[in-house]
């Protein structure tokens, strides 16, 4: 598909929601984890 490439100009609100909501729950994963591997 020739017309692949679309400009990353302007995302949706559900997009960019989803995105943060992502970020997020990696954050907390990675916390949690570190906890547990501090907390033995």
């Amino acid at each position: 598909m020739p017309e692949d490439k679309k400009p990353k100009r302007k995302k949706s609100d559900a997009a960019m929601s989803g995105m943060v909501a992502t970020g997020v729950l990696v954050v907390i994963a990675l916390l949690t984890v570190v906890f547990v591997v501090i907390g033995g």
